[in-house]
Parts: structure tokens; sequence; C-alpha cells
């Protein structure tokens, strides 16, 4: 069996439409005056239809007389189809009279409409573009309040002002910045930089930080309660303090509260620079050290520098001391 088309010589390869002769067993492509449309043909591919098919060669005439099919099973396309009554008796017509044509009344022309989608609302597209806001306390790996956004954004306090407080994207590391800065005043919530970020949002994030927080917090939670009791110290008469600490340092089991334990009682418990009833609390009206924090601070007012030189931190500390009366 030959690879080359019967018509044209040319080879026929796998992709091409071809049909297989039932004469001569050779191919002839479909565009080489076998007078079959592409959809004909493949539709009867699909449907896998018997058909006869004689190629170019085989159809001509040996000596006058067509040569007749041999009685073989069908390979593609059926060309020996019936012709029409009409047909035929238009065929045995010697003219063609326009005069005796029956008359008939042309069917109505039906023009097939898709199915189109309804317009989307602009209302709609408006509103699923606005973003909201929540607050998560205790958001942040050091427990600070995060802010997360209904597109799928973290953001982190970058800097508290006197009437708002501006909060950065949380992502930021050595490879990406995200500039995108969020501005709070009361309840309202507004970008001060172009709201583009710089990275894929992470859609279902708001039950991620609330997950990651209340399990966070419940691992956590022993150890805050220890460490405030620890803290409560200075609350008890000075002759409780060492029994009590000796009793929370034989429950400390973590390395790191350990440690913890272990500076209070070097610098506080057994030091003899800061005894234990120096820095007892119990009984007494102030018991922090709120008066000297802001003496402090209006002494670094009327310094207004820091940094000052020996001689001028003296004339300002006996300017100070001139205003104690004197006994």
């Amino acid at each position: 069996m030959s690879d080359t088309c019967v018509y044209c010589s040319l080879v026929v390869r796998p992709r091409q439409e071809a049909i297989l002769c039932d004469g001569c067993d050779r191919w002839q492509h479909r565009t080489c005056n076998t007078d079959i449309s592409r959809h004909r043909y493949r539709r009867m591919v699909k449907e896998l239809t018997a058909v006869t098919f004689r190629c170019h060669a085989c159809s001509a005439p040996v000596n006058g007389t067509p040569i007749p099919l041999p009685p073989l099973e069908s390979t593609r396309l059926d060309t020996s189809e019936p012709a029409s009554p009409i047909l035929t008796s238009i065929a045995d017509q010697t003219t063609f009279n326009l005069s005796d044509r029956p008359s008939f009344v042309m069917p109505e022309i039906i023009q097939e409409n898709s199915l189109t989608d309804d317009s989307i609302d602009a209302e709609l597209s408006t509103l699923e573009a606005i973003v909201t806001y929540n607050v998560v306390d205790n958001g942040t790996q050091r427990g600070k309040r995060k802010l997360v956004s209904s597109d799928g954004h973290t953001f982190t306090l970058k800097r508290q002002n006197k009437n708002s407080t501006d909060l950065c994207c949380s992502i930021r590391n050595k490879t990406t910045t995200c500039p995108v800065v969020i501005r709070q005043q009361g309840d309202s919530y507004t970008a001060t930089t172009d709201n583009t970020h710089t990275h894929a949002s992470k859609p279902g994030i708001m039950t991620a930080v609330k997950i990651q927080t209340k399990t966070a917090y419940n691992e956590r939670d022993s150890v805050y309660k220890f460490l405030r009791k620890v803290f409560a110290l200075p609350l008890l008469p000075a002759e409780h303090i060492l029994p009590t600490f000796t009793k929370l340092e034989e429950k400390a089991t973590n390395d790191r509260i350990k440690d913890v334990m272990t500076y209070i009682k070097e610098t506080w418990i057994t030091s003899t620079v800061w005894t234990i009833p120096s820095w007892s609390v119990f009984g007494q009206h102030i018991r922090t050290n709120n008066d000297v924090e802001g003496w402090h601070n209006r002494l670094n007012q009327k310094a207004k520098k820091g940094n000052l030189q020996f001689y001028l931190l003296l004339t300002l500390l006996y300017q100070e001391a001139r205003q104690l009366p004197v006994k």
C-alpha cells in the first residue's frame, strides 16, 4: 500500500484528511478533487460510518467502460446513496421551464441567539471592593495588636501619633518590604500611601490570626500567671517575700523562667544594695516611682537637650536643690 496521494502524488501524512480507495487500496487527499466537505468527512469519521470510495484513477473509464467496484468491505465514505426523486425528475428534463415549477412557501428563517449573561450591576461591584478592617488583640508574636483587612492583609503598629495611629503592612523581610501604610483615626481607616501591595493576599487570614492568637495565649497562659505572682512580691509584707519567692522558685521548670528567677534572686532577694524591706511597698500609699519619673521628665524639659556636660548638669541640679527647704 502506497502512502502517496493517487491524485497529487504527495505524501499523505497521519494528521491529514484522506480516504482509502476500495479499488486500488491507495490514499487520496480529501481536498484533491473528492467533492467531500470537511464537515461531512468529520461527521463520517466521528460516527464511524461504513462507506465505499473509489479514487480518481479507479473512477476513470477503461475503453469506455467504468471499472466495477470489487465486493470488498467499505472503508470510510459511502457515495452510492440513492438519488432524490426530485433530482431524478429534474435530470430527465431536457429544458428548465420555470413556469411549471410548483409553488411553495419559503420557510421562515430562524436566527439562533445564544443565551447572554445578565450584566453585573455597577453598585454590586462597588460594594464588593469596599475593604473592612478588624483589630485582633495579641495578634503578633510579641502580644501586640494586629490589624487585619478583609482582602487578606495584616498590619502592625508603626507610629503612635496624638490623634491617629499609623500601621504598616506586616510583610517586611530581607526580600520583600511592602510600603502600604494604614492610618487609623477613631473607627476610620485610610491608606496614606498607594494601596497596592507588593505581595499576594492571604484569603482567610482573619480566621488564621484568631486561631494563632488563641493557641499562643493558651500555650503561654501558665507562664503569664506564674510571672504575675512573681511581680506581685513587692505588695507582700517584707517577712513574707523570701518564703514566697522560695516556693515560686521550686515551681520554675522552664529554662527561661529559671533565668528570670535567678536574676531576681541575685538582684533583689540576696542583694546587699537593695534589701527586701527597701523595696517592699506593703501598707504604703505611694507604691510606684511615678513621682520620680515625673521629676526626671521635668528636668529634661528644663535642660532642653540631652547629653549635658558635667558643669551644665551640676548647675541644673543646683537650681533644683535651691527649691527645697533648708532645715
